[in-house]
């Protein structure tokens, strides 16, 4: 892993850059960093495990937060002030927006926040979020969301793709979120310099790198839901070539 980039100079007034840095200071000892994994050997998931959403980056709100609907997610949701987008997806259980927005707080330094609502009642109701910061002239980038279709039946579910703090080329994701109409994380994966995308025959597939010597080695698994709970129906280890080239993953 790469080492985390230093702190530049700010042109900001001493009292409100202190107080900026103070936020991110405060954000980066709460950010959720994943542990590396053991080096090899690496023990997998059990095959037919239950995968949950337990340890999710994507966490409730310490109280009750709501909005009010009427414009559109992208008006309702997305805060002056802030630059991002929304995205939606609906399976039978209701609908979920994404919002993922980033606020500038010192030059080079970014925070962004990741959240989850439902519209109830004509309002919107915060059901998850994540605040983190970003040094962008660190290369550290924000959270991926899009809507999926990952089990080849018609309802979406948003997926949520944390990169490591520091990736380079190839592979780098430390953890994926996975969420349903009710607005709740149903599966989460942590990753070490990994990668995910929908598997060919449905399901959450994610790789995940092994450290150790010698040639590169990544967990390889994959997380189905059939009319149950997800379960983990493929668990192995496969070679650095067999982890898709960023094109076909998320």
């Amino acid at each position: 892993m790469l080492p985390a980039p230093g702190t530049r100079p700010s042109r900001l007034a001493p009292a409100v850059c202190a107080g900026a840095l103070l936020v991110l200071a405060a954000c980066r000892q709460a950010r959720p960093l994943p542990a590396p994994p053991l080096a090899p050997p690496f023990a997998q998931t059990p095959l037919h495990a239950v995968v949950t959403g337990a340890g999710a980056l994507l966490t409730p709100p310490p109280q009750p937060v709501s909005r009010a609907a009427g414009r559109g997610p992208d008006a309702d949701l997305l805060d002056e002030g802030w630059q991002g987008r929304t995205v939606t997806a609906s399976d039978p259980a209701g609908s979920v927006t994404a919002v993922i927005e980033q606020q500038s707080v010192v030059r080079g330094h970014v925070l962004e926040r990741d959240q989850v609502y439902r519209l109830q009642a004509g309002r919107w109701s915060l059901a998850l979020e994540l605040t983190q910061a970003l040094s962008v002239d660190g290369g550290e980038s924000g959270a991926r969301v899009r809507p999926v279709d990952l089990l080849g039946d018609g309802h979406e579910l948003l997926v949520f793709v944390f990169p490591e703090p520091a990736g380079a080329g190839g592979a780098s994701d430390r953890a994926v979120d996975v969420v349903d109409g009710k607005g709740l994380v149903v599966v989460h994966r942590e990753l070490y310099f990994g990668g995910v995308r929908r598997a060919p025959e449905g399901g959450l597939e994610t790789w995940s790198l092994v450290p150790g010597p010698g040639a590169k080695v990544f967990r390889h698994e994959v997380d189905r839901a059939v009319s149950g709970p997800w379960l983990a129906e493929v668990s192995d280890l496969v070679p650095g070539s067999a982890v898709p080239g960023a094109g076909e993953r998320f």
